[in-house]
């Protein structure tokens, strides 16, 4: 078995769902949802309710993608800590559930292009990870920033959070082709002028 290598992002990543887990006592519902909430703990005021630079908190760079903000290095990140046995996966399909909850199970969080539809869910395991407790020990300004975007934001579907983070970035789907592949860091600095003029900021969440 490989071992895992111990960087922030990882620790980051693994913190946050054990958060959810303990918070709201059900496995993270989605790599699409995983993904907008570490993008919300680099890119989000809190105080401000409004999107920044980053914070260099996570270990992570947002890239705009299909989606909005992704970061390959999650899906990196999330393989070790499954292969490591700190974190466990399971998989539901539209072909798994009855027809007529179907729709609100798994089509309300769909975050994968190919079929049959699916959508992980994820949960701490019970090895512990001591790395991960003397990390957040020291860092108490990480440790709240991450459970406070958990507690404000965990609850909401994929596509919503999707759709959130895409409204405070003014992201239309004009926009992503056009900044495709650009950072968020190097796309809030492209179009600030633009985005200023707008006033969707969060504040309704």
């Amino acid at each position: 078995m490989a071992k895992t290598i111990v960087t922030r992002s990882v620790i980051v990543l693994y913190y946050l769902v054990h958060v959810f887990y303990k918070l709201f006592e059900r496995p993270l519902d989605g790599r699409k949802k995983l993904q907008k909430l570490l993008f919300l703990v680099e890119h989000f005021d809190l105080k401000e309710n409004r999107v920044t630079k980053s914070q260099k908190l996570t270990g992570y760079e947002f890239k705009i993608w299909i989606y909005g903000p992704f970061s390959e290095k999650i899906y990196e990140d999330l393989k070790s800590l499954l292969r490591n046995g700190f974190l466990q996966e399971k998989t539901i399909t539209y072909e798994d559930v009855p027809l007529l909850i179907a729709e609100d199970i798994v089509l309300s969080g769909y975050d994968d292009d190919g079929e049959p539809r699916k959508i992980f869910y994820y949960k701490p395991s019970p090895k512990p990870f001591s790395e991960m407790i003397r990390f957040m020990e020291k860092r108490n300004h990480l440790r709240e920033k991450i459970e406070n975007i958990v507690k404000r934001f965990g609850e909401m579907k994929p596509y919503e959070i999707e759709t959130f983070v895409n409204k405070l970035l003014k992201l239309t789907p004009l926009k992503k082709l056009k900044y495709w592949g650009l950072t968020v860091d190097e796309y809030l600095e492209k179009t600030a002028n633009t985005r200023d003029k707008e006033t969707y900021r969060g504040s309704e969440f």
